[in-house]
């Protein structure tokens, strides 16, 4: 982030601090900076997460939003938002469909979750390349969380049984990752094609789905 001079001026001679200082110190004093798993790190990463399945981060304000999609999925971010000291506010998006948006700090918890890895901007399959590295190192409740937001985000219901499909615009990578991450938490098959991840009848039944 740039720092004009005259920010640092008013800092340095005065009682003004840069924007980026204030980041910090608002990530600090809410826990955002643990190098450990404590609830606080499992909920930036359930809105990580979330952002890849049905949310976004604007390129210019990185404010962060949810889209009003799935009961479930809404309510794992709106208690990560309190869990991270945001709060949220549910805010019309026009006619399209409501949004979930933090209530203080947004800019500085859309910098963070930047920081670790979440999507910012248009999401295709030139930006949106893989799931990040620390969600194989996450707990197991959290990764079962994660496949949760991903099926339930992104997974649409077929007439086969209860096998769902999540189709969308990424690269492969991000589908081999879902596919295992799925996998590894349900012990069933979820089987990369083309366009997406086959989630089969038995793995959408483990994750309780079905």
């Amino acid at each position: 982030m740039d720092v004009s001079r005259g920010e640092i001026s008013r800092w340095v001679d005065g009682d003004s601090k840069p924007d980026a200082v204030h980041a910090i110190e608002f990530a600090r004093d809410h826990g955002w900076l643990a190098e450990e798993w404590t609830p606080t790190t499992i909920a930036l990463a359930e809105l990580a997460v979330s952002i890849f399945a049905f949310g976004s981060i604007e390129t210019d304000t990185l404010l962060p939003t949810w889209a009003r999609t799935q009961p479930d999925n809404e309510a794992v971010v709106e208690a990560a938002l309190e869990q991270v000291g945001t709060g949220y506010r549910s805010v019309p998006n026009g006619e399209e469909t409501a949004q979930i948006r933090p209530t203080d700090g947004a800019s500085y918890l859309g910098r963070a979750l930047s920081v670790i890895n979440a999507p910012v901007g248009h999401k295709n399959d030139e930006t949106v390349r893989q799931l990040p590295n620390w969600v194989d190192d996450a707990p197991d409740e959290a990764r079962e969380t994660f496949a949760l937001l991903l099926v339930r985000g992104r997974g649409y219901e077929t007439d086969r049984r209860d096998t769902r499909f999540i189709k969308t615009r990424r690269s492969r990578q991000y589908f081999f990752d879902v596919a295992d991450l799925i996998e590894e938490v349900t012990g069933e098959s979820a089987n990369v094609f083309e366009q997406g991840v086959t989630v089969s009848a038995d793995a959408v039944r483990e994750l309780g789905l079905a």
